[in-house]
């Protein structure tokens, strides 16, 4: 299984948005907690709306994923 925290700007009109996928399969929960708060920041200075995901990635295993949500606005 692989571990990713993601960063996806949610938008109104047709462009294409942001996506910031950071692979943390091997951090430590403070390295994450870290990057989750960076991030947050980061989607706060420059996204109107956005959502912030872990999302664990089980298609190597032959499984489906999960996310979830650690924040949004």
């Amino acid at each position: 299984m692989r571990t990713y925290v993601e960063l996806h700007e949610i938008r109104e009109d047709e462009q294409e948005p942001d996506l910031v996928r950071v692979d943390v399969t091997d951090w430590t929960r403070e390295d994450i907690d870290a990057l989750i708060q960076e991030l947050k920041q980061y989607g706060d200075t420059n996204y109107a709306h956005y959502r912030l995901l872990i999302h664990y990635c089980r298609h190597d295993e032959g499984g489906s994923c999960s996310f979830i949500k650690v924040s949004e606005r």
